[in-house]
């Protein structure tokens, strides 16, 4: 069994490293959209915050969609009940929803923090030569 988990790390690191080197690929964009938004150039940390929340909301709406989904299949597929696979799915969705549940909140508690008591700068990039001249 530990030479199983050990191949499994070995693969999903592989996979993982490939995808970081060729981040600019289709294939590693849709990998890694989960991270979410970044802040745009002069864009409001309030806002930016807005956009984290709609982020992790909409994602709230796909799992309270696939959850909808899964159980009107079994509401008509009695036999799909006793599917392994569907056990699976019917057990890692609630966990999705409650992660999304818990970040569109933490996220809108933020978003409101920063929008009614501040402070509320705005992103500006800098350059790295930019830093090497501080240090």
């Amino acid at each position: 069994m530990i030479k199983e988990i050990a191949i499994f790390y070995i693969a999903v690191f592989s996979i993982y490293l490939l995808l970081s080197i060729f981040w600019r690929s289709k294939i590693s964009q849709i990998a890694f959209i989960w991270f979410g938004p970044i802040p745009l150039e002069y864009e409001y940390l309030a806002e930016f915050k807005l956009r984290k929340f709609k982020y992790a909301f909409g994602w709230l709406l796909q799992f309270v969609y696939a959850i909808s989904v899964v159980f009107l299949l079994a509401s008509y597929f009695s036999w799909l009940q006793k599917e392994t696979y569907f056990l699976v799915v019917t057990f890692a969705l609630p966990i999705g929803f409650g992660m999304a549940l818990l970040a569109s909140i933490g996220f809108l508690l933020s978003y409101l923090k920063t929008a009614l008591f501040g402070p509320n700068p705005y992103f500006e990039f800098v350059k790295e030569d930019d830093l090497d001249d501080e240090t």
